[in-house]
């Protein structure tokens, strides 16, 4: 068998979006991918393998979409809960949907769930990476969802937003989010520089991730924990990242069982690749440094600090020293 970890899957309900990351794949290379939405009668026969028995979390997320935008997703949730009644439920999205909608769609979720939210900035600046989202509607998305379900907020730090941190985590506490995830990004590396050779979104240095030269293993994160995702046109891969090239993926519609797909010549082969012709989403992704640092950093801020212990924290966040 190819993994024994059972116990997370992340799902991509559909690669249908309302916002423009400029650095989303969805708009860079709008032809890498199809309009598609997860078929619900596929997801519950997929999920409903014995070896899901004891999971612990689905996480609704993906390559291309947001989860918000597929038609069923109160029904998606749901399956999720009838099968496994006790798994945690996590939901990644920009918010930019209207009011209505999630008043119509929290009713599905409780406090055991989880809503995390993508908002790189404040009602001024969000927009400028966020392409096309509407500020009212995330911000009254975030109130209705943290009255449900446990909130966080996600912030990229850009150029554009790094003189709002202090002020978006005030606002996050606002509105009744959990956590605040302050995120320092490795996708400043030279790839979206100008004419000047100047990326144009790019923070101060201290705000960038950074990876290191020190001597790096190669350790398959599908091998040593669950990695599992499941893409919004029915393709199951041992994770997110390898999930671009198809290669290793298998289309769960031919109702071939989660045992079989993990038995599949397929997963076979990417094992045999490991050795011999290492796929290079696996070396960048999976080649880790020893002493465990990460081309992307983030601190999860507890809004519960005092001003000044949460300045310092911060301070100490961006001069790498936590």
């Amino acid at each position: 068998m190819f993994t024994t970890h059972f116990d997370y899957l992340y799902v991509e309900p559909s690669t249908f979006c309302a916002v423009k990351c400029p650095r989303c794949p969805r708009t860079y290379s709008p032809n890498s991918f199809k309009l598609s939405h997860l078929n619900l009668q596929e997801f519950e026969n997929f999920i409903s393998s014995p070896l899901w028995e004891n999971i612990k979390t689905i996480e609704f997320g993906g390559n291309y979409g947001d989860p918000i935008f597929h038609p069923r997703l109160s029904e998606l949730v749901n399956i999720s809960r009838e099968q496994h009644p006790e798994v945690e439920q996590i939901i990644h999205t920009s918010g930019n949907q209207r009011p209505n909608w999630w008043e119509q769609f929290l009713p599905n979720i409780n406090k055991q769930d989880k809503v995390l939210f993508s908002i790189d900035g404040l009602e001024d600046t969000n927009h400028l990476y966020r392409v096309g989202s509407n500020w009212a509607w995330i911000e009254k998305a975030v109130l209705l969802a943290s009255q449900k379900a446990t909130t966080f907020w996600k912030f990229i730090v850009f150029r554009h937003n790094q003189h709002q941190i202090i002020d978006a985590i005030k606002k996050a506490k606002d509105l009744g989010v959990s956590q605040f995830i302050l995120t320092k990004s490795g996708l400043f590396n030279g790839d979206w520089n100008d004419e000047r050779q100047i990326d144009p979104m790019a923070p101060d240095s201290k705000w960038i991730a950074r990876g290191n030269s020190i001597k790096k293993v190669f350790q398959p994160k599908c091998q040593t924990s669950s990695r599992h995702y499941l893409s919004a046109d029915g393709q199951y891969s041992p994770c997110c990242w390898i999930e671009f090239s198809r290669n290793y993926s298998q289309s769960i519609s031919e109702r071939q069982s989660l045992s079989h797909i993990m038995s599949s010549v397929e997963l076979a082969n990417l094992k045999a690749d490991w050795l011999q012709n290492r796929p290079k989403t696996c070396e960048s992704k999976c080649q880790s440094p020893i002493d465990g640092r990460s081309s992307h950093q983030q601190l999860w801020v507890d809004l519960s600090m005092g001003v000044e212990q949460l300045v310092k924290s911060i301070e100490n966040f961006a001069d790498g020293n936590q």
